[in-house]
C-alpha cells in the first residue's frame, strides 16, 4: 500500500503541471508533504520488519577497525556540521572476530548516530576499541571491545532501564527499535552490549564480541592498557 501511495503521489505531481501556477505551488507542497510522511512510514515499517526477522548471522572474519574507520569516514561530515568533535582511540592490530560485516555495521552505525542525536548543539564523541580478556584458566578467552563515548545530554535512571525495550522511545517520531535491534545483532554474535549514562553528562556504550575461534587460541597477548 505505501508503494501505491508513493507512485500516485508521483503521478499527481505530474498532472499538477496543467494547473495554474498559484495552485499548483499549494497543492504540490501538500503532496510533498504526503510523500514525506509516505517515505517515514516506509522506513518504520522496514525498521520492524529487520527487528521481527533479523536472519542468521552469516559469520566472516572481519577487522573491528576497518568497519569502525569506514563508518567513521561516512558520518564525519555529518559530525562536523552539528560542531561535534570525533576522537579515534583504536587500538592497533586488533584480532579478528567472527562477525556478519552487514549486521555489525548497522548495530554500529545505531550507536554512532544515537551518539550523534544525543549532541544537537555539539559536543564530543568518542570511539575506542581494543582486545580484553575474559575469565580464567581454561575458560579465559580474549574479546574485542567498542567504546562509543559522547559528551551529550546523558539518560535520567528511570529511562536508562528501558532504552533496550523494543518500541520505547523518548524520541518524536521514533520507533523505539533501534537500541533493541542493536542489542538483538550483539548477542546473536555471541557478545555483550552494555550502556552507562549520567543526565547532563553523556552516555557510554560498551558493545564486546569474542574474537574469531583460532586467533584466540593461538594469540593470547595481554590486554591492550589503552
Amino acid at each position: 500500500p505505501l508503494n501505491s501511495i508513493s507512485l500516485n503521489t508521483e503521478l499527481l505531481e505530474e498532472e499538477l503541471l496543467e494547473l495554474p501556477e498559484d495552485a499548483r505551488d499549494e497543492a504540490s507542497s501538500i503532496l510533498r508533504a504526503v510523500q514525506r510522511e509516505v517515505d517515514r512510514l516506509t522506513g518504520i515499517t522496514e525498521e520492524y520488519l529487520q527487528f521481527a526477522r533479523l536472519p542468521k548471522p552469516n559469520l566472516a572474519a572481519e577487522d573491528a577497525n576497518e568497519i569502525l574507520t569506514s563508518l567513521l569516514g561516512f558520518l564525519t561530515s555529518e559530525l562536523e556540521q552539528q560542531g561535534v568533535e570525533l576522537r579515534r582511540e583504536l587500538s592497533e592490530a586488533l584480532p579478528l572476530i567472527d562477525v556478519d560485516e552487514n549486521q555489525l555495521r548497522q548495530a554500529l552505525l545505531n550507536l554512532l548516530r544515537n551518539a550523534k542525536e544525543a549532541m544537537p548543539g555539539g559536543g564530543k564523541l568518542t570511539v575506542g576499541s581494543r582486545a580484553v580478556h575474559r575469565g580464567a584458566g581454561a575458560d579465559r578467552r580474549r574479546w574485542i571491545e567498542v567504546r562509543i563515548v559522547d559528551t551529550g545530554m546523558g539518560i535520567s535512571p528511570e529511562v536508562l532501564e528501558q532504552v533496550f525495550e523494543p518500541f520505547f522511545s523518548t524520541k518524536d517520531g521514533g520507533t523505539g527499535l533501534g537500541l533493541a535491534l542493536t542489542q538483538q545483532i550483539v548477542h546473536e554474535h555471541g557478545g555483550d552490549l552494555e550502556v552507562q549514562s549520567e543526565a547532563g553528562v553523556g552516555t557510554s556504550f560498551v558493545l564486546t564480541l569474542p574474537v574469531s575461534g583460532a586467533q584466540d587460541r593461538v594469540d593470547q597477548t595481554p590486554d591492550d592498557p589503552t
